[in-house]
């Protein structure tokens, strides 16, 4: 039996839903912004492959932790010991520091080299670096 609070809240979210597709509706079509429109759908699209791979491990890890959890295992005290050796540690590093290089060639091969490339260059440098930084940092 349903509560009322789960009632209001499907209530809240086919609200919201309704609003959404007003506005989708006001935006492109009365706005005539077909073209907006066109590149949102083939974004959507690409984003989608990586959305559908993440959803799909998503869902064997949490098959993993329900495993864990019926067998009366704490799934979040797990330790994992990795033995990595200077070489893993130096070609994490020389992965780290190409991807950015990587960026701007793919870039360059695609038109002209823009400053968002090297904003996107930047900001893959900054996360795989912090990290490798974080990761590696946890060596004793």
């Amino acid at each position: 039996m349903m509560k009322a609070k789960f009632f209001i809240l499907d209530f809240i979210n086919f609200v919201f839903f309704i609003a959404l597709v007003a506005f989708f509706i006001y935006y492109i079509i009365l706005g005539d912004r077909f073209e907006a429109a066109t590149k949102l759908m083939k974004f959507a699209g690409q984003a989608s492959f990586f959305g559908i791979l993440f959803f799909v491990r998503l869902n064997i890890y949490l098959q993993k932790i329900k495993k864990m959890v019926e067998n009366g295992e704490r799934f979040m005290d797990r330790m994992f010991i990795f033995y990595l050796t200077m070489w893993d540690k130096t070609v994490s590093e020389i992965i780290v520091f190409l991807l950015p290089i990587l960026i701007i060639i793919i870039a360059y091969f695609g038109g002209e080299v823009t400053h968002l490339d090297f904003f996107q260059a930047l900001v893959v440098f900054s996360l795989a670096f912090f990290w490798h930084t974080l990761f590696f940092n946890k060596a004793k």
